[in-house]
């Protein structure tokens, strides 16, 4: 498993604020499944290709397959972050970023202050043992991905989380 906090330094730290430390670093990946972001959509349309539609009976089998993965309101952090988190995940003892390196400085394409994190937890499904939750203090929340058969890119975060 290769610590990215360690073999990207250079790239990670030239993209932070001046005194600000990387705690973690790895590739998340937000996978759809349920969205509830305060829908009520209970109307039955009628899609030439797909038939019949029902909202509800959609959302339980999204729900079923992929479990929920997204908790909020429109525009809230939550969606925001899962809406950016297609490349990598940085904590720091400050923010949480999502951004790219590797090639270069740190470039973030997202950030949260660490105020706005009410929690990070380990969230595993089937074949998402590296699933993690987001929690943050608007009352949203997003499931990310860090790894489908390894939990430890996700116990690290976790701990990183809790102990910075």
């Amino acid at each position: 498993m290769i610590d990215h906090v360690r073999v990207f330094a250079e790239d990670i730290a030239a993209g932070l604020d001046p005194g600000e430390k990387a705690l973690f670093a790895g590739q998340a990946h937000y996978t759809h499944g349920h969205e509830d972001l305060g829908r009520t959509d209970r109307s039955v349309s009628f899609d030439p290709l797909n038939g019949a539609q029902w909202e509800p009976a959609n959302s339980a089998v999204e729900r079923l397959v992929g479990g929920t993965t997204l908790i909020g309101f429109p525009g809230c952090l939550a969606q925001r972050l899962a809406a950016a988190a297609h490349t990598n995940l940085v904590l720091t003892d400050q923010r949480l970023l999502v951004g790219s390196y590797g090639d270069g400085p740190l470039r973030v394409e997202w950030a949260a202050p660490r105020t706005d994190l009410v929690e990070i937890a380990h969230r595993p499904r089937f074949l998402q043992v590296g699933r993690v939750e987001v929690g943050f203090a608007d009352g949203s929340a997003v499931r990310l991905m860090l790894g489908m058969f390894s939990p430890r890119p996700a116990k690290r975060l976790v701990a990183a989380f809790r102990d910075g």
